[in-house]
């Protein structure tokens, strides 16, 4: 017979559950003013917004809407301080946890521009250069990224490094639509939307959204996008894009052009889901050992497409590639044993002894855990309570004293803070025995 205890505990987390609910999210990034301000309504932390969080089932349309942008108060120099401070390291680092935990179905970023009114659309970002890449002789010149504020002062540990310095990825946001939307809602005496222009072949720096950390937030999340394409990923991202806003555009217009922004991107988004998820297709088990017609939402393995059907050898063999490890391991697996503790699988590679390359120093912060082996691509929770993120503050789980630790257990669901919510997510993994509580 269960305690009292235990009843009020189950209670409580199932009011909470409930009341998050399992509704999509949208992700909203901001960084200095005046989009951090602008995006105050849509933020969860009750530092940055003491009034009532906006963005729980916002309007009613079914979504729920995140913002995470940082602050800058005297003596934060120019970085700021919180989430997404202007460093590509902590950029990074957010990107990959804020991601993790909500599995976005949309990004959409923010930016301070040199124009006064501006609500410029940006249709295009650039993998540009670190200090130490060449490139191609007789190919377009390519700026390096701009230096940021402190530390490592270059994307040097970043998703990006897989793409060949030059590779443009594009915004999918029905740019037109939002900016006409916005201009014929505000007048332009308060904000002036539009649509950058689009040249392929530019070697201007401020081209592709600029080599700094604006055309940087928005590449990570066009990379987040292609990577999770609907219908094969469990959890995919529809759009992402990235705005950048006059800095004489006052925080209370660009709160109402954020609504407009968004609410045309969730009239895209419900016809891009509905478009994928109403017509059940063939399932490929991610084993490779079976198949079975469900809809797209609830394959949990290779969605084959609307109307697709099983039949003898539908479902591709299982694939094997190089699995490595972060320490430079090299094993040969199928994808799905390339899980717990590798870092990066690849299709049809092999192992030589130089096959792998060692990760970058960090460790995998997860619930009450810290894990020196498992890397960036594989640091997640698997669907716990407990939130997972891979800092780079230490490649040590205890570092020699002086040093900062780099997970904070206290933090389980690793939102960033030690709140209530910590407590209870804690003991809903304990009581399932859960090896991150």
């Amino acid at each position: 017979m269960r305690s009292p205890f235990v009843l009020l505990l189950g209670l409580i987390l199932c009011a909470s559950a409930s009341a998050q609910g399992t509704r999509p999210s949208i992700l909203l990034v901001g960084y200095l003013p005046p989009t951090n301000e602008m995006l105050r309504e849509f933020s969860t932390n009750p530092n940055q917004n003491p009034g009532l969080w906006a963005g729980g089932n916002w309007e009613e349309r079914g979504y729920n809407v995140f913002a995470y942008f940082p602050e800058f108060p005297i003596g934060s120099q120019c970085m700021g301080v919180g989430d997404f401070e202007i460093d590509y390291q902590d950029t990074t680092a957010d990107f990959i946890r804020i991601t993790q935990q909500l599995h976005p179905v949309a990004i959409l970023t923010f930016s301070v521009a040199a124009t006064n009114l501006g609500w410029g659309l940006e249709p295009a970002y650039q993998r540009w250069r670190l200090p130490y890449e060449m490139i191609t002789p007789g190919s377009r010149p390519i700026s390096t990224y701009l230096a940021d504020c402190t530390g490592l002062r270059y994307p040097y540990f970043s998703p990006i490094l897989a793409d060949r310095v030059g590779h443009v990825r594009l915004s999918n946001l029905p740019m037109q639509a939002i900016a006409a939307s916005v201009a014929g809602s505000l007048p332009s005496t308060s904000i002036q939307p539009f649509v950058y222009p689009y040249v392929p072949g530019s070697a201007a720096p401020d081209s592709f959204c600029g080599n700094y950390l604006s055309g940087y937030v928005a590449y990570l999340a066009a990379m987040y996008r292609e990577r999770f394409q609907p219908p094969a990923a469990t959890t995919p991202c529809y759009l992402s894009g990235h705005i950048h806003v006059g800095h004489s555009v006052q925080p209370a217009v660009g709160t109402i052009a954020t609504e407009i922004t968004l609410r045309k991107a969730i009239s895209t988004l419900n016809l891009m889901s509905d478009a994928i998820q109403s017509a059940g297709g063939a399932c490929c088990e991610p084993d490779g050992g079976s198949c079975m017609v469900a809809l797209a939402s609830s394959c949990s393995g290779l969605f084959l497409g609307p109307s697709s059907s099983c039949g003898p050898w539908v479902c591709p063999a299982v694939p094997t590639g190089s699995c490595c490890l972060i320490d430079g391991t090299c094993t040969i697996a199928p994808h799905f044993e390339c899980d717990d503790g590798p870092r990066v699988w690849t299709g049809g590679g092999f192992c030589s002894p130089r096959s792998c390359v060692v990760g970058p120093p960090g460790v995998c912060c997860r619930g009450a855990t810290c894990n020196t082996i498992i890397g960036p691509a594989n640091c997640s929770s698997n669907g716990a309570a407990a939130g997972a993120f891979y800092s780079l503050l230490s490649d040590a789980c205890d570092p020699p004293a002086g040093q900062p630790r780099p997970c904070c257990h206290a933090d389980y669901n690793k939102s960033g803070f030690v709140t209530t919510l910590d407590i209870l997510d804690y003991l809903r993994d304990w009581l399932d025995a859960s090896s991150f509580a």
